[in-house]
């Protein structure tokens, strides 16, 4: 005889229903341990996942002033090294012996007025206030010497391979700490439930467990009740 089963099914449906809906919550509730004082080791683990992440956003921003210093020293180095070049064309051009005087003079007024411009761009290129190629001398350039223009030269070839090599560290850096913020905040988004919400969720699902096995026990007692009284 098989009384009332669909009825027993649909009870057995919501218990399991309800069942799977707590253990869900007790889930987050577990892992909410790590920011509440039940596991202090847990939430020594946490403040320093918040301290990391602090401490690496600064260093992304630090990196970024860096980079934003570095390639203004690029610029202004990029631009001098193009006036030495043209300062190194007009001194070869000078030392031709097929020039008069005239000639010699008017190659010397472009030298030195390339040099001014130079020195301006040596005073003007700051950042923050702070001068970034103060150490470079122009007035110590012989715009007369080819020697003297390619050491010049030289040496901004090196500044410039030493700044190069600056950006790129930073650059690095700063795609580093990125990624360990992106890691260190996903972690601890995956712990920042809103334990009042799943508090309440708890309880609401307990209620509705309870009322199924309520439901269910006092169905199995009715039930009992009509198979007693049909086998009299």
């Amino acid at each position: 005889m098989n009384v009332n089963s669909l009825g027993t099914s649909n009870f057995n449906l919501n218990i399991g229903q309800n069942k799977s809906s707590t253990d869900g919550v007790l889930e987050k509730l577990a892992a909410m341990h790590a920011i509440t004082n039940e596991s202090p080791a847990d939430l020594i683990i946490y403040n320093q996942q918040q301290s990391d992440m602090l401490v690496a956003s600064q260093k992304v921003q630090n990196a970024n002033e860096s980079y934003s210093m570095l390639r203004v020293s690029d610029n202004a180095l990029q631009s001098l090294k193009e006036s030495a070049m043209e300062l190194n064309t007009q001194s070869v051009a000078r030392n031709s012996a097929a020039l008069n005087s005239d000639q010699k003079a008017m190659i010397d007024a472009d030298s030195n007025a390339l040099l001014r411009s130079m020195k301006d761009t040596v005073e003007q290129t700051t950042y923050n206030g702070q001068q970034l190629l103060g150490d470079i001398k122009i007035d110590t350039i012989d715009a007369s010497n080819q020697e003297s223009v390619q050491n010049f030269m030289s040496m901004l070839d090196r500044r410039l391979g030493d700044v190069g090599a600056a950006m790129n560290a930073t650059v690095s850096e700063i795609n580093q700490q990125s990624s360990l913020v992106t890691n260190l905040a996903y972690s601890k988004e995956t712990k920042e439930y809103d334990v009042a919400d799943l508090v309440n969720q708890l309880r609401s699902g307990e209620t509705k467990l309870n009322a199924s096995l309520f439901a269910q026990a006092h169905s199995s007692e009715s039930l009992a009740q009509r198979v007693g009284t049909l086998l009299k």
